[in-house]
């Protein structure tokens, strides 16, 4: 690590953040040792395969004839090379993701504290785990290859050089001893003397080619581990965001001093929750230090949630997007009221319509009005604006199923509205006005427009690397919109899962 155990604690939120991420890296610094050594060992048996396989041939000099007899095993020796280097790299991977998620794991436990029991916890991030490394290979990239694709590439291209290696050892009349020492060198050059320049470039073969399955073993271990620990953090209560700090293993500056140095988000180096970077190149060794709310006001903050989860709409949100199927609540829930049965019951029937309705409760759950719409909008009267003010209107999103646009926050903040919801198939989005009243229209149109271009920008380079696709940005983008400008603005800005 470049930075010490104290700005790690300071920058993550606390000491005992500290010791949990640490733990972490070693055990992924650990594993990903471990893997790069199975990766060299693949490539020593075949060395050592091939060797015995050309010794086979004839105690003399190679001819054209033995080039057949030798092409089917090297075919073999390169389907079970791409097969052993695939098996290290999937389980290097498992292994990254799986050590990212334990520290965020832990670090929740300890965020949570008392209030739910730590089991439990542990199977909300199993999940996603699992999530983040089926991911990882099912991924392709700028290429337009996915990780098994690239492991095969490298094998087929350590066969064809081989291959190079044994013609020429034919055409030069050279003994079978030779070649086979030949093809050691290419395969092992930390183990036997490498190839000279010039043989080199006869033959167009590379100085190492074991070292390309190691520098993809170890870039996707490394982005593993990264986009792991960013998947559970955004899953955690209270996290904040990332630090992006150097690699002691940085030779010379590139992008990643950039990374280091933005003052995008008033820290260098600070991306906050929903901002945070992908790996820029391979083989980056930077770190990252996840940031958390500091624990006593977080602590402060789930006690209130308990006592009265609406006073904490972000802790509620997390619960009910992320913990609800894991974790029991541990709060007395009192029986609906009538406001919220009559919700659920309206909701219930507007979800699966395919053009809008909007219903209009009172406080007490009483139904104001009932309209319909097109596909894409309900539109009012003035006679049926005036009885909205200090009442609840939901309404559904047909073609989305997502947020609410501007119109329908503009307008709920016009008509002084108490409260509006916008259903979907699987999430009720709830914008709640602040006990001090609607911020001003042009307070929430700049926060935004500022919000929205801020998501925009998020979204567009992890579609550009295939992390998401162009639907799921769709569906997320008004959410993420409205989490940033209610931070903003002041406004409690919910998501239900229905």
């Amino acid at each position: 690590m470049s930075i010490r155990r104290g700005d790690i604690a300071r920058l993550s939120g606390g000491s005992e953040y500290a010791q949990y991420l640490l733990r972490a890296r070693r055990q992924f610094e650990q594993g990903s040792a471990a893997t790069i050594e199975q990766v060299q060992d693949v490539y020593r048996r075949a060395a050592a395969g091939i060797r015995d396989d050309i010794a086979a041939l004839t105690p003399g000099t190679l001819r054209h004839a033995h080039l057949s007899a030798l092409q089917a095993k090297l075919d073999g020796r390169a389907a079970q090379m791409s097969k052993d280097v695939l098996a290290a790299t999937h389980h290097g991977i498992w292994m990254a993701s799986t050590s990212a998620s334990q520290g965020v794991t832990q670090v929740t436990q300890h965020i949570l504290g008392d209030a739910f029991p730590a089991p439990a916890v542990a199977r909300l991030f199993a999940g996603i785990n699992e999530r983040a490394t089926l991911a990882m290979l099912a991924r392709t990239r700028r290429d337009g290859l996915k990780i098994s694709d690239r492991v095969w590439r490298t094998s087929e291209n350590a066969r064809n050089n081989i291959r190079r290696i044994v013609e020429d050892a034919v055409v030069r009349g050279q003994d079978a001893r030779k070649t086979a020492r030949l093809v050691q060198q290419y395969l092992q050059p930390g183990v036997w003397k490498a190839h000279k320049l010039e043989t080199r470039r006869r033959l167009g073969v590379g100085t190492d080619v074991s070292y390309q399955a190691m520098r993809l073993a170890r870039t996707e271990m490394n982005n593993a581990f990264h986009e792991g620990m960013v998947a559970a953090n955004q899953h955690s209560p209270g996290y904040r965001g990332i630090y992006w700090r150097l690699s002691p293993q940085h030779p010379a500056p590139d992008i990643c001093d950039d990374m280091a140095a933005d003052m995008s988000h008033g820290e260098p180096g600070f991306y906050p929750k929903g901002f945070e970077p992908v790996r820029p190149h391979p083989q980056c060794f930077c770190i990252t230090i996840s940031s958390w709310e500091n624990p006593e006001q977080f602590a402060e903050r789930l006690r209130s949630w308990q006592q009265n989860p609406r006073l904490q709409p972000d802790i509620e949100r997390w619960y009910n997007e992320d913990a609800r199927r894991f974790i029991g609540r541990t709060i007395i829930i009192t029986a609906p009221t009538a406001l919220e049965t009559a919700l659920q019951k309206a909701e219930a029937q507007i979800a699966g319509l395919q053009h809008e309705r909007a219903y209009l409760f009172d406080k007490k759950g009483k139904e104001v009005l009932v309209k319909d719409g097109s596909r894409n909008q309900v539109s009012f009267a003035a006679s049926e604006r005036v009885v909205m003010k200090d009442n609840i209107l939901t309404h559904n999103h047909p073609t989305t199923g997502g947020s609410f646009s501007w119109d329908d926050i503009w307008f709920a903040a016009q008509e002084d509205m108490a409260e509006i919801r916008a259903v979907g198939q699987k999430y009720v989005h709830r914008m709640i006005r602040p006990e001090a009243g609607w911020p001003e229209v042009r307070v929430i149109r700049d926060a935004y427009q500022v919000a929205d271009n801020e998501v925009y920008r998020m979204f567009i380079p992890k579609v550009n690397a295939g992390i998401m696709t162009t639907t799921e940005a769709g569906e997320k983008h008004f959410h993420e919109v409205w989490l940033r400008a209610a931070h903003k603005t002041g406004l409690n800005y919910i998501r239900e899962v229905r």
